[in-house]
C-alpha cells in the first residue's frame, strides 16, 4: 500500500492519536510510533479526542480504556461519527473479560493489556478479517489454568461496573459501599 498525505477518505494514513492520562505511555507509544514513520497526537482527555479526530481523522486512535470517571466505551460512537475510517484500539491497565467483550461488541477494532508494542497495535488494528472459518481442528486449546478466584471476582465486579454504568449504580447492584468498590475496582486486576 502506498502512504500518501491523504487518502480517499480524507484521512492521513500513518496518523495516531494517543490518548492516555499515563504521561509515560503517552510518550513512549508517541516515540514508538514515530519511529515506524508515523504522525502522532496525543491527547490526556476523551473529549480533546473527539475534537482532534474531527479536525485530523487520525487513521488510528489507540485509548486508555478508563481516563479519571470517564469511559472510552462512550467514545467510540463520537469518534465513528466524526472520523468513520479510524481504527480504535484500547491499551489499558484495567483489562477484564468483561470490558474486552464489551469493547469488541461496541465497535472497537482490539483491545490489549498495557504493556503493548506499537507494532502489535497496528497488526491487529488493521488484521484482515478471515473469509473463512477455521475447522474445528484448528480451534485453540482451553487454557491450561483457570483464572484465580481474586481474578475472577475483579471482572465479576468490573462487568457489573460495565453494565450499571455508574460507580453508584453498580455498588447498589452489588450491595456494597460505593467507596469499597471504587476502591476495589482502582486496583490492578490480580494475576491470572
Amino acid at each position: 500500500m502506498v502512504w500518501g498525505p491523504m487518502n480517499a477518505n480524507g484521512a492521513i494514513p500513518r496518523a495516531v492519536l494517543i490518548v492516555d492520562d499515563h504521561e509515560m505511555f503517552r510518550s513512549n507509544m508517541a516515540s514508538a510510533f514515530r519511529r515506524l514513520g508515523w504522525e502522532v497526537w496525543v491527547t490526556s482527555d476523551h473529549h480533546a479526542a473527539v475534537d482532534v479526530a474531527l479536525d485530523c481523522h487520525p487513521r488510528l486512535i489507540v485509548t486508555e480504556l478508563r481516563i479519571g470517571n470517564y469511559w472510552a466505551l462512550k467514545l467510540v460512537t463520537k469518534i465513528k461519527a466524526v472520523s468513520p475510517h479510524s481504527k480504535i484500539v484500547i491499551a489499558t491497565i484495567y483489562p477484564s473479560v468483561a470490558t474486552a467483550v464489551r469493547a469488541m461488541r461496541s465497535g472497537f477494532d482490539a483491545y490489549f493489556a498495557k504493556p503493548v508494542e506499537a507494532e502489535v497495535i497496528i497488526e491487529a488494528a488493521f488484521a484482515q478479517a478471515c473469509s473463512a472459518v477455521a475447522p474445528p481442528d484448528d480451534l485453540p486449546s482451553p487454557p491450561d489454568r483457570l483464572p484465580t478466584l481474586n481474578r475472577t471476582i475483579w471482572e465479576y465486579l468490573n462487568q457489573v461496573f460495565v453494565q450499571a454504568g455508574t460507580m453508584a449504580e453498580a455498588a447498589r447492584r452489588l450491595g456494597i459501599d460505593r467507596r469499597s468498590l471504587r476502591r476495589m475496582l482502582a486496583r490492578h486486576p490480580p494475576a491470572q
